[in-house]
């Protein structure tokens, strides 16, 4: 097995490139913004692009319309614009219903949204399946600006059947099995949610497309949140019967451990791969948590009569950092360091799960290893545990019936160096992979 490798430098810089490129598209469910976002990927990645149309019923769900803004603005009786979604495209909430006129003080209020405990931020918000408007704006621009007793509302909204589009990688493995890496890119003008989980899985694909010999199968979707994934599961059911792997990564930035959150049932084989991962090489700044239907598109591949092995990878959960929905989710809130690491220990997890395997003994009681190119132990070797004690614990656990991160996780001891001299037991015909 060659394991992935990353390049910390070039990761680095391409990440960073990326956000600045994506940061200021304007995307929602299905627009314009999303379209060009998805065609700039398309030249780092080969993306397929799969394209639903508008109306169309997935499950229980009706693919929106495109949503494209033109004009969205406040002005005040002097003519005076309090706020424009050209200054800030937070500033009208997504799938707002078109409106224009004049409209009191009173009944504007329940039209705008903002924060007093986070006075100079402006939150997003969305009525995706309502037949609503409104804007959002800081606190602060409030309580200085809206003082009058009529405002003038000005909107031109370009809304029109389109396609929602979800961008797809998929790189075939020696088996059949799929591992299903996720992300979603609806969010405007915020970087940990969500563009942190776009540069981060694409990023990781680059990677993946150049390790040779993969066991298993790798697919990556880029897709609008919620109606993305249920739309998936509609249009691919044979694709997600393939799964046995997966994981959804978003807020992949910040400063905080590293946390998984698992699948449904808490026992499949990406909840032991990330348990492990974290024990073995992130002891210190990682949390597992259990399933709950909430977060992001993990709640929709879990769902009642789904229920497919996909976990959740994040840095600092959703509704966990401050900065959360609102405008400050800038590019100086986290730095493509942070990135880079949450890329590692994606990484490490695909790895882990690269280097499992269930290996069948032809041997009974303990090899004689002075017969095969195997370096037998010494008593000092086994107190300390070293690379030349993996032949005892190998030989004794190899049945048929423990897999190697089964060993690993019983002797503590790293799946790397148990899957090498797995290699050198299989060479010498000792052992041979069943699974």
């Amino acid at each position: 097995m060659k394991k992935i490798q990353i390049d910390k430098s070039r990761s680095t810089k391409d990440i960073a490139d990326r956000i600045r490129d994506l940061f200021p598209i304007h995307r929602t469910l299905v627009n314009d913004g999303y379209r060009i976002s998805m065609d700039r990927l398309k030249q780092e990645l080969p993306f397929v692009v799969h394209e639903i149309p508008s109306g169309k019923q997935v499950l229980d769900w009706i693919v929106p319309k495109s949503w494209n803004v033109k004009v969205a603005r406040i002005k005040d009786p002097e003519g005076n614009t309090l706020i424009d979604f050209a200054d800030h495209n937070l500033h009208l909430s997504a799938y707002s219903r078109e409106f224009n006129g004049i409209i009191s003080h009173e009944e504007l209020l329940s039209h705008l949204n903002f924060r007093e405990d986070l006075p100079e931020a402006i939150p997003y918000n969305f009525h995706y399946y309502k037949s609503h408007w409104s804007f959002n704006l800081s606190f602060d621009t409030f309580r200085e600006k809206f003082i009058h007793d009529g405002y003038e509302v000005e909107m031109k909204i370009n809304e029109y059947d389109d396609f929602l589009r979800i961008g797809e990688i998929y790189l075939p493995g020696e088996r059949e099995e799929e591992v299903l890496i996720t992300s979603y890119m609806c969010h405007p003008s915020m970087v940990n949610d969500n563009l942190s989980g776009v540069v981060v899985t694409t990023e990781l694909f680059k990677y993946l497309q150049q390790v040779k010999g993969l066991k298993y199968s790798y697919r990556l979707i880029i897709i609008p949140e919620t109606i993305g994934a249920i739309a998936y599961l509609a249009e691919f059911p044979e694709k997600c019967e393939k799964v046995f792997a997966g994981l959804t990564a978003y807020c992949c930035g910040g400063n905080g451990k590293l946390h998984y959150k698992k699948t449904y049932s808490g026992e499949t084989m990406i909840d032991e791969v990330a348990k492990y991962s974290f024990d073995q090489f992130y002891p210190d700044v990682s949390v597992i948590l259990p399933f709950w239907p909430g977060g992001s598109d993990e709640r929709q591949f879990n769902g009642t009569g789904v229920r497919m092995p996909m976990g959740a990878l994040t840095r600092i959960p959703p509704a966990e950092f401050k900065e959360y929905h609102t405008s400050l989710d800038t590019p100086e809130l986290i730095s493509p360091e942070s990135l880079v690491d949450t890329l590692e220990n994606l990484a490490t997890m695909i790895n882990v799960l690269e280097a499992d395997n269930l290996y069948v003994n032809h041997y009974k009681a303990e090899p004689c290893f002075s017969r095969h190119d195997i370096a037998y132990p010494t008593f000092r070797d086994a107190l300390a545990k070293s690379a030349a004690y993996i032949v005892k614990i190998l030989a004794n656990e190899v049945d048929g019936s423990n897999s190697l991160l089964d060993i690993a996780v019983k002797w503590n001891m790293n799946i790397f160096d148990l899957a090498e001299m797995a290699r050198a037991f299989e060479k010498e015909g000792l052992i041979s992979v069943t699974r």
